[in-house]
């Protein structure tokens, strides 16, 4: 017979070794509940990280760059870079809007500061004809994603116009790649005014 302190209440042997089983057994199921929940915890920030907390990675801020900036032409110098916090700048004159540019036969390579889980495009192309009273301006691209060295096109097309948005299946991606195939209307260039790539919840 096992005696509690006065005024509480007295149980055998048997009775006590049952309760200190069961607590043997409660304690583990409360650490591996609490070990779970935090691998949880842990998994849903790291997918909140690769998915770049689902806002726009190709930045400065968020330390993109142009990786080939050297074979690129920036018109207003690095207010023309397409990887600038701000998608408007009010311009005087609407010709001078900043640009990246690239010539026909070359790219525009756009990296990721680190590998991301992505699945939206989105390209700002340069469109201010109506200023001159031309046409619209259309251009001649392709598109590709990269990871881990292997390239693949996620759009083509040979009349593309104003702003492209561009979704393709969830994948990780750590380069973004614009070939200039037949420039536009007017020249043989790809004028590129702003980009950003993001996951989106479908």
């Amino acid at each position: 017979m096992l005696l509690t302190p006065k005024n509480s209440i007295t149980i055998n042997k048997s009775q006590y070794l049952e309760v200190k089983g069961e607590i043997t057994l409660i304690i583990p199921f409360f650490l591996i509940q609490i070990t779970v929940q935090q691998c949880m915890k842990d998994l849903k920030k790291e997918s909140l990280i690769l998915k770049g907390y689902h806002k726009n990675v190709l930045q400065k801020q968020a330390g993109a760059v142009i990786s080939s900036r050297l074979d690129n032409y920036f018109f207003e110098e690095n207010e023309g870079s397409c990887l600038r916090d701000n998608t408007y700048k009010m311009m005087p004159n609407p010709n001078a809007v900043p640009s990246t540019r690239c010539p026909q036969g070359q790219t525009i390579s756009l990296s990721l500061m680190q590998k991301y889980y992505l699945n939206t495009l989105i390209i700002w192309l340069w469109e201010y004809d109506f200023v001159a009273n031309r046409s619209e301006r259309v251009y001649d691209l392709i598109i590709y994603i990269v990871f881990d060295q292997v390239k693949k096109q996620i759009y083509e097309n040979k009349n593309a116009k104003r702003i492209l948005r561009i979704s393709f299946p969830d994948q990780f991606v750590e380069e973004i790649i614009l070939l200039c195939v037949g420039g536009n209307t007017y020249n043989p260039y790809l004028h590129i005014t702003k980009a950003e790539v993001y996951y989106k919840f479908q």
